[in-house]
């Protein structure tokens, strides 16, 4: 197929997990990326999703500034983003 990944060469799989190091890591959600979107400071792809379980838009400021882990386990704590989203 035209365009497929081993048609331009690419035949390794790249496994995008965070604990894998390389180019995997840098890819992962968890990578210390600075961004910034809707004038919000985003510390890496994973706060900015967890940001997006809050309603109050300081507290999603907040959360969209940390980094990996940090970021995740605060989205999973103290919401109830579940019960209200649409």
């Amino acid at each position: 197929m035209e365009g497929s990944p081993a048609s331009c060469g690419m035949t390794q799989k790249l496994d995008l997990g965070w604990r894998n190091g390389g180019l995997g890591r840098a890819l992962s959600n968890f990578f210390a990326y600075s961004f910034v979107i809707d004038e919000v400071q985003c510390g890496s792809m994973e706060g900015w999703l967890q940001s997006l379980k809050f309603e109050n838009t300081e507290e999603q400021a907040a959360v969209a500034s940390l980094v990996g882990f940090q970021a995740y386990k605060i989205g999973q704590n103290g919401n109830n983003w579940r019960e209200s989203q649409t």
